[in-house]
């Protein structure tokens, strides 16, 4: 979701341009919003991935829980959540016309449409990606070899912050995350800023949020 819903003041009827949905992070992309990627109006560089079973941030039960599918996201400012497409300066969306589905739907003083959508029909890196022979195949690899799903047993036997770095298996995991993201900037030759998009974030820096919120 593009935003808090609670944002509102209760008399509000219409957008006031006050920018708080903007600022709380960019939005998820659905499959009606395919074409915006597949046209480049929203390119790969400005997208990263959250890929399944890392902790995600729900802003309809305001917990983290665990991603259960792919979700890409319109990336932030540098290390804020401002949408990366916002102009803080004017208050204005730079793409207003080719703004996602989850923005066009979003009101603060009435979440109804957001939660309708919110949680579908999310759009996936197979989406758009699952016939480019070799980056696919890479990519499919690093979910197999870097899955998320032996670290949440281990949260749940031993949440130690301290201990869980040192096991052999994250160690590994980070390890080979790091390396396939080198390879494929240097054998495939993409734009480095595609990294997030087809890897999502470093491994290293979702184990630390996961031993951090440790969803439910």
């Amino acid at each position: 979701m593009n935003g808090d819903s609670k944002i509102a003041e209760k008399s509000q009827t219409s957008c006031i341009h006050c920018g708080k949905c903007c600022i709380s992070g960019g939005p998820a992309l659905h499959i009606d919003d395919k074409w915006l990627v597949e046209k480049k109006r929203i390119p790969l560089d400005r997208l990263f991935t959250i890929r399944q079973g890392e902790p995600a941030w729900d802003n309809v039960k305001s917990q983290f829980i665990w991603a259960s599918s792919d979700i890409i996201k319109i990336k932030g400012k540098g290390s804020s959540w401002e949408c990366t497409y916002y102009d803080n300066d004017a208050k204005r969306c730079t793409i207003y016309d080719d703004r996602p589905n989850e923005c066009g739907v979003f009101k603060c003083w009435d979440p109804s449409e957001t939660e309708a959508v919110y949680g579908k029909n999310y759009l996936s890196r197979a989406d758009l990606l699952s016939s480019v022979e070799g980056l696919w195949d890479l990519i499919v690899e690093h979910q197999e070899q870097c899955s998320f799903e032996p670290i949440k047993q281990m949260i749940k036997e031993n949440p130690d912050p301290l201990v869980l770095p040192q096991n052999k298996l994250i160690r590994n995991m980070i390890k080979y995350d790091t390396v396939t993201r080198t390879k494929t900037i240097d054998l495939v030759k993409i734009n480095p800023e595609w990294i997030d998009f087809l890897f999502g974030q470093p491994v290293s820096t979702i184990i630390q949020r996961m031993i951090t919120h440790k969803p439910t």
